[in-house]
């Protein structure tokens, strides 16, 4: 069997092209319904094939033929040995994974914006698009719940548990605080960290003190999160440290006021509640940037200390 890539991480590319022709590359540690995951063995990266709806992440490589993909999850075991046997070939037992032609694609953002200011239209839209459509099982339920939302059904013991971060998190966004979050949830990629993605893109994105935190602790915090969740959460987080998120959320916060509906439901299609989750993480890292602002702490570029609730 043959799959054609569709698209590709042009950083997983780029370290592909650097290996040896015909040496065992990784292993294959899981097969879903729509990917497939690789541990690199040479490298601490988690490779990810899948079909050509998934949105696309760092280390990915989207496949065009979706009904060949159908095929090879039903055959391909965990534990298989993955094999480069081209510049651009890939296999994995009998099928071949060829990504020569594939679109280059990069989880770096493409643009930053002019100024810092975070407007409360693009909070208010996002919010408000998250009560109407977002999913509350996860940590959206916790959200709403801090904000005195109505829920259409109580908290279980993870939102409950999300629901204590988030009060802390308004009080003072430190690190500490942050960590606790890693982990917290259920699922390949539990809700907290799923949050903490959207949160550190906005971070990022918006070159905030928290950012600058993160990266000065950043071995700290990798090692922590690689001993307290799922090794998809792990790299997913990873990845987001080393500067990288996945499309919609590049789309989503690249679009700043401008965002659109249609940027924000591709979020209703990742995992359960991943997407939703994901989105909590941008509303609240916007929410607190908008707070310094109004409080005077970036309108000439430099961030005030003293700072009051995130979350309205």
């Amino acid at each position: 069997m043959k799959l054609t890539g569709k698209q590709i991480d042009w950083g997983l590319k780029r370290f592909l092209l650097g290996q040896n022709i015909g040496q065992m590359i990784g292993q294959v540690v899981s097969v879903y319904q729509r990917v497939i995951n690789i541990q690199l063995t040479e490298a601490d990266r988690y490779v990810t094939l899948a079909k050509s709806q998934v949105v696309q992440t760092p280390d990915m490589i989207k496949i065009y033929e979706d009904d060949v993909f159908n095929d090879c999850v039903k055959h391909i075991n965990p534990s298989s040995h993955v094999y480069l046997i081209g510049y651009n070939t890939l296999m994995i037992e009998d099928v071949v994974i060829d990504f020569h032609h594939a679109e280059l694609w990069s989880g770096r953002f493409i643009r930053y914006p002019d100024h810092n200011e975070v407007t409360e239209q693009m909070i208010k839209s996002l919010k408000t698009f998250l009560i109407r459509k977002g999913r509350t099982q996860g940590i959206l339920g916790s959200y709403l719940a801090v904000i005195n939302q109505p829920l259409p059904d109580p908290l279980s013991l993870h939102q409950d548990a999300l629901k204590d971060r988030l009060m802390m998190f308004k009080q003072w966004p430190t690190l500490d605080v942050m960590k606790q979050f890693v982990g917290l949830g259920i699922g390949l990629t539990p809700s907290g960290d799923d949050f903490l993605l959207g949160l550190f893109s906005v971070f990022y994105y918006y070159h905030s003190s928290e950012w600058q935190l993160i990266i000065e602790y950043k071995d700290d915090l990798l090692q922590y999160m690689k001993e307290r969740t799922t090794p998809v959460s792990y790299h997913m987080l990873k990845q987001m440290i080393y500067s990288q998120t996945n499309d919609a959320l590049k789309t989503a916060i690249e679009s700043g006021s401008d965002m659109k509906l249609t940027d924000l439901e591709v979020f209703l299609h990742i995992g359960s509640t991943s997407g939703t989750d994901m989105l909590v993480g941008v509303l609240v890292g916007l929410e607190h940037m908008h707070r310094k602002t109004i409080q005077g702490g970036m309108s000439d570029g430099i961030e005030s200390d003293h700072r009051e609730e995130c979350l309205s």
